[in-house]
């Protein structure tokens, strides 16, 4: 609104886009510059009417010696003068960099919000709010764009992201220092935004100035061109959700994905499928899916060559019979080694915390029930114990035919980890029940006999 003061146009982009509830605990992320500060004060103003309990934290990363102290005392007496609660928190950049191997900055911007993060979570806060701004968008954009970037990394900033909250990415830098000015806010200067060795210094002090020249609204342009992106991204990303909840489940710490119909999708959706699946499963300390990765999976899929895998970032990824199962690397299959004897009559307990129980009863052939098998005991030829699969194992059809078991899963189209988790109910070599299958058989000699009946019932405390 022309004329407007500054103050009232960044109280009212705060309050118009209502990302607060009354009376929330938010925890303002405050380095002592201009714009750090302007968000500090617009969120203490607002927070007056709105109820919020505001806490600043300042993290010292001891990059920039006595500058970087003179910061940390500057921002407390700010919030001191301003009865702000203060949160002061000392890292060692230097040691994380070379202990991971990272960059200076990237080992820098990882303490930062991991001490966000905790101190969220110790004042039971709603929100890390940020002071980012329209020039720092556009910085983000014209470095993701740099590095090729698709739609996901063009949207750059988001306003929430999860606990960070960005208010302020529709104003541009010159608003926070005018609001300084107008308050009166002296701000600190952070000397290594000088420093061109770093990417978006380089970007912000030599790049955009050049591209200025061919559109001096260049900052205002990435910015909108975000905005754009997110909306297509959150639209695409709706659809490729959509799939994984129809088409996917957890099942013994994997992720399967049914690849029904994704052949069909259109390049767009089934991208965004495989990243959010990944997304879905793999943990932060496994690193980000690429494209390369992608178009991996890609090929993987379409090649349909059942028992074929792929390693990535912390997980592996096997195609088989028209399933896309993610699961951890190096990770032990459940159940792996599982192996005890069921005592008859008797009960065990499984490694899931279900109970299995075999009982004998004698009569006509029992029809059993959801989760029970029966077995003519007849056929058992010595003790029984549940196990995993191993060569040879086979069952009896009704039929009385013996049908290998390694056979009959193919022919189940069982992707081979699913294979390898699966409990056996045994006699040597024969399978009497496949847990949760209606694989055993048997051929009833006589219509009175003994009869094992084994029942699979939920584990008690």
């Amino acid at each position: 609104m022309a004329g407007e003061p500054i103050s009232l146009r960044l109280e009212r982009l705060l309050k118009k886009q209502k990302l607060f509830p009354k009376g929330a605990v938010l925890l303002a992320a405050c380095s002592g510059g201009a714009d750090s500060l302007a968000m500090t004060s617009v969120l203490q103003q607002v927070g007056q009417e709105e109820g919020w309990q505001v806490f600043v934290c300042h993290v010292q990363h001891h990059l920039r010696g006595e500058e970087a102290e003179r910061d940390a005392l500057f921002v407390e007496n700010f919030c001191q003068k301003r009865n702000l609660p203060f949160i002061r928190t000392d890292v060692d950049v230097n040691s994380l960099a070379e202990q991971e191997k990272i960059s200076v900055e990237e080992a820098a911007r990882k303490l930062r919000y991991q001490v966000l993060r905790e101190n969220c979570q110790k004042l039971n806060a709603v929100a890390i709010v940020t002071g980012h701004h329209q020039d720092d968008q556009a910085e983000t954009v014209m470095m993701n764009l740099l590095r090729g970037a698709g739609t996901r990394g063009l949207r750059g900033m988001q306003t929430r992201n999860g606990l960070i909250v960005r208010p302020f990415l529709d104003a541009a830098r010159k608003d926070m220092e005018d609001y300084c000015r107008q308050q009166g806010i002296v701000w600190c200067t952070d000397s290594s935004n000088e420093c061109t060795d770093y990417r978006r210094n380089s970007i912000r002090k030599e790049l955009l100035p050049m591209l200025e020249k061919y559109n001096p609204q260049i900052k205002r342009v990435l910015a909108t061109t975000a905005y754009l992106a997110a909306q297509d991204q959150e639209f695409l990303e709706e659809l490729a959700n959509d799939y994984l909840q129809k088409n996917s489940r957890i099942k013994n710490d994997s992720y399967m994905i049914c690849l029904k119909g994704f052949s069909e999708l259109a390049p767009a959706l089934s991208t965004r499928i495989l990243m959010l699946a990944f997304q879905n499963y793999a943990k932060e300390k496994d690193g980000q899916l690429e494209r390369k990765h992608v178009e991996a999976l890609l090929q993987l899929i379409k090649k349909g060559r059942s028992g074929s895998t792929l390693n990535l970032p912390g997980v592996k990824a096997e195609y088989a019979y028209g399933f896309l199962t993610i699961s951890r690397l190096g990770k032990a299959k459940a159940n792996e080694s599982f192996s005890t004897v069921l005592p008859v009559p008797g009960h065990v307990q499984l490694p899931n915390g279900q109970i299995l129980t075999v009982d004998v009863i004698i009569g006509d052939e029992p029809v059993p029930a959801r989760n029970q098998a029966v077995y003519p005991r007849s056929l058992v030829a010595g003790i029984i114990e549940v196990r995993n699969r191993k060569n040879g194992d086979r069952f009896r059809t009704k039929n009385g035919y013996a049908k290998k078991l390694k056979e009959y899963l193919i022919d189940k189209k069982l992707p081979q980890p699913e294979r390898d988790r699966l409990l056996l109910v045994c006699s040597g070599s024969d399978v009497l029940w496949l847990l949760n299958e209606q694989a055993a058989g048997w051929k009833a000699d006589t219509h009175f006999q003994e009869w094992l009946l084994f029942a699979l019932t939920e584990g008690g405390q």
